[in-house]
């Protein structure tokens, strides 16, 4: 998509922008790119990236050995942009859900935790029994 939206943004500048591999190394990593011990491995991915939008029809071939851009790469980078947002939804949205799930069961250990302490811990206020077999009715002041 880095390149895609790359060739679109210069095809608005100029018409009749058209791209090679090397062209774009030299964008994404200046001239420098002809000194990297992997340049032979970046030119053919950049070379096979290239033939794989021209096959999906989003770039197509010029007289030079070149790429132009396609109306249908618009199509394409639209669709990308709506999945990235749906994404980016779904991810704020799943986060939301994480801390409200962690809230309630904080509530929740405070929750039982009161009606644990009112039920085994906290002493009667009244207590009604018996002592040596006299009836007994404490009442605490």
């Amino acid at each position: 998509m880095k390149v895609l939206t790359y060739i679109m943004a210069e095809t608005i500048k100029d018409r009749n922008f058209q791209t090679h591999p090397t062209s774009l190394l030299t964008h994404f990593y200046t001239v420098r790119w002809v000194h990297r011990p992997d340049k032979d491995e970046l030119i053919t991915y950049y070379t096979l990236l290239l033939d794989s939008l021209k096959v999906s029809e989003d770039l197509t071939s010029t007289q030079h050995h070149g790429y132009k851009l396609e109306p249908k790469a618009l199509n394409t980078i639209t669709a990308f942009d709506l999945e990235e947002q749906r994404h980016n939804d779904n991810k704020s949205m799943q986060t939301g859900i994480f801390w409200l799930t962690i809230v309630l069961v904080v509530v929740g250990i405070i929750q039982a935790g009161a009606a644990g302490y009112e039920q085994w811990l906290k002493p009667p206020e009244t207590f009604i029994g018996t002592l040596g077999g006299q009836p007994i009715n404490l009442i605490e002041k």
